[in-house]
Parts: C-alpha cells; structure tokens; sequence
C-alpha cells in the first residue's frame, strides 16, 4: 500500500468517526460545507442523511440548494418541487423555484410562486423584494443626473486595467448597459444584464429591510467568486477564482473603482 492510499483512507476514517450520527446532525454540517463552498461533501452529507431519513424535508431543501450553488437548474426544479410535495408551506422551496424562473424569464411562474410564498408569509422581504423585481415597482430608471455615463459611451482600452487573476472586469450602468467591458465581446452583454439583476434584487431586499442601498457585494459561483461596487448609478464587477480570499476581492474592486472607474468618467468630463 502506497503512503497516498495510506493517507486516504486514514482521512474516511477518521471523517467517519467525526461524523453526525443523527440526519439532523448531518444536515447541520452538510449546510457548514455548502456555506464553506464544499459542495462534493455536502452533497455526500446530504445523501447520506437521506438515506436515513429520505422525507427529511430539510434534507431535500439543501439537496435543491447544492444544485443551485452547481448551476443544474433542471435538478434544483425537482428537488424543490419534491420538498414542496412533503411540505407545501416551505417558503425557501417557492423562493428557490420564484428565482430559477426569474433566471429562466418565466416571470408569470416567479409571481406565481412568490403570490404563494407571501400569502403564507406576508412577512417575508427576500420574496417581497423578488416580487417587486418582477413587476418593476423598483427597476432602476436611466437617468441623466450628474455622474451618470452615457450608454452609447466606449473608454480607451487603457483604462481597462483587469487585475492579476482577475477576469470580466465590467463597468455597467444600473439598467444593465455596459459603458466598458475587459472581457470576450459575446459575454459584455450578459455581464451586464447580470449585473443589473444582482443590483435589483440585492439592492429591492436591503430596502425592505431598512438596511440602505447596496455598496458593495460579493457573489460566489461554483468556480468563480465575483467582486462589485455600485455607486451614482454604476456597477464595477470583476471575478476571481473561488477560493479568493474575500478581503483581497473587495480591496481589489475599491483599488478598481479609484483606478479605473474614476478615470473613465473624468475622460468624459463628467463629476465623479
């Protein structure tokens, strides 16, 4: 036996003997290593539990999550839809479908989904906040007040300065359109309706829980975590790989924003 086969399956040992022997236990450390972004072993958690106690709805709901956080839209619909089966007034499964039929442009099934959530829950801001997203109420609206940048609006390349590691570095305006974009020309568009999605419902949820507007936001994805500052009616994003350290991903978008930002809306002869 080699030292490699040695250490691996001291390492299963030695998780086994760490391990939650109750579903409820495991379903507590399986939504630890989602958080973490541990998603392999949250998933082997979850399937474990399941097979404990397979109509553990909480089980089912973080399964859906995990297949979320993986970018499998298809399976996160089913797993939702079975919690919901087990439990039809779970509102983090009606929440989980309302988003994937944002993402998909289904926004009859979203409001469906929601109507149902806030009916049960009338006190629920983060389906408040969607709902008002899909109906517009709080769309942000071009606007010509000083700081804003013209749409039609390109910046010298020099001004794109996309950081070490970095990628998709954009500058958007609140209604998605791209001023400048450090990325492949078929992905500036896409970043910017993204971006623009992100700033809605993040910024929708902050105000109906009487948190402010949104600043600044960090969004992790399943290879990727990306970095944002909003401010006078633009969005700056970049990404890093996942595993970046969180401080250096927002020290690097501040570094952006005075760089890069700033020196494309003084070329324009517009106030910061």
């Amino acid at each position: 036996m080699t030292f490699t086969m040695l250490r691996t399956r001291m390492s299963k040992t030695l998780a086994g003997l760490t391990r939650p022997r109750d579903t409820a236990g495991l379903i507590r450390r399986a939504e630890q290593y989602r958080r973490e972004g541990r998603f392999e072993e949250a998933g082997e958690l979850v399937g474990l539990g399941l097979r404990r106690s397979p109509h553990h709805v909480l089980a089912h709901l973080l399964r859906a999550y995990l297949h979320v956080a993986c970018r499998n839209p298809g399976p996160a619909k089913t797993a939702f839809a079975h919690v919901l089966s087990l439990d039809s007034h779970q509102p983090r499964a009606l929440l989980g479908l309302a988003r994937i039929a944002l993402d998909e442009g289904d926004h009859w099934s979203g409001k469906e989904f929601l109507g149902r959530a806030l009916k049960l829950y009338p006190d629920f801001p983060e389906a408040a906040a969607l709902l008002d997203v899909i109906n517009g109420s709080s769309l942000p609206k071009p606007t010509s007040a000083p700081g804003a940048v013209p749409v039609t609006t390109r910046i010298s390349p020099v001004l794109r300065r996309t950081p070490a590691g970095g990628r998709d570095l954009a500058l958007t305006r609140d209604d998605g359109s791209v001023v400048f974009a450090e990325t492949e020309v078929s992905r500036s568009e896409a970043l910017g309706a993204h971006a623009a999605q992100v700033l809605r419902i993040a910024s929708t949820t902050l105000s109906r829980c009487r948190l402010g507007g949104l600043r600044r936001s960090v969004v992790e994805c399943t290879a990727e975590t990306a970095f944002a500052r909003s401010e006078s009616g633009l969005t700056l994003s970049v990404a890093f790989p996942r595993d970046v350290e969180v401080g250096f991903g927002l020290l690097a978008v501040d570094n952006l924003w005075a760089d890069t930002a700033a020196s494309a809306i003084n070329a324009l002869g517009v106030p910061a």
